[in-house]
């Protein structure tokens, strides 16, 4: 390449497109958008946007029954554990986890802390802090438009608990754990 021409062979050209004196150049790339250009990018960063949101909204509904999941998945684990360490010891009426004496039912099933039960606790929110290392934080009252994420444990119903994680858009996502058979459920929205 030569200056401002091309050189093919024997010959030199100017690049293609530049036809104009460069003066004709100038002036045109000065010019700027027209507000049609504008408006249409616009409407096509809207339309980008809007679709990338809902996108968005779904990937966090999915990414907290995920989580919900896994969370379930743990307080499986913890309560076949204690199954298992109750098989082990012979069947008795209570066993040791990690420093908390844990009440176990007729089938071998975790029913509650000793120590929390003779305090009139809830049993669901003292297996919750109990089996689960490192749980979240459950509050004392229901939260109620408080905003973010926070999870509640409802006192057992028909021998079952309910462990419900509650956005700050009122969406509601359960597990349940029955007292009975120690059987594991997740749910779905409330």
């Amino acid at each position: 390449m030569m200056g401002k021409y091309w050189v093919f062979g024997s010959r030199a050209t100017r690049p293609s497109g530049i036809n104009r004196p460069v003066g004709a150049l100038k002036q045109y790339a000065q010019r700027g958008f027209t507000l049609l250009e504008l408006v249409v990018v616009s409407v096509l960063v809207g339309v980008l946007f809007v679709s990338a949101m809902t996108y968005y909204f779904e990937l966090m509904q999915d990414a907290r029954k995920a989580s919900l999941a896994m969370l379930a998945s743990r307080f499986a684990a913890a309560t076949s554990g204690a199954h298992l360490q109750w098989t082990i010891a012979g069947r008795p009426q209570r066993i040791d986890l990690d420093g908390f004496q844990l009440r176990m039912n007729r089938y071998g099933w975790p029913e509650g802390e000793v120590s929390a039960a003779a305090r009139g606790l809830n049993v669901c929110r003292q297996l919750w802090e109990s089996l689960l290392q490192n749980p979240a934080v459950i509050p004392d009252t229901f939260p109620e438009g408080k905003g973010g994420v926070s999870y509640w444990v409802d006192a057992p119903k028909q021998e079952v608990c309910r462990y419900r994680l509650i956005t700050k858009r009122a969406e509601e996502y359960y597990f349940e754990y029955s007292l009975i058979n120690g059987k594991v459920v997740v749910g779905g929205q409330l």
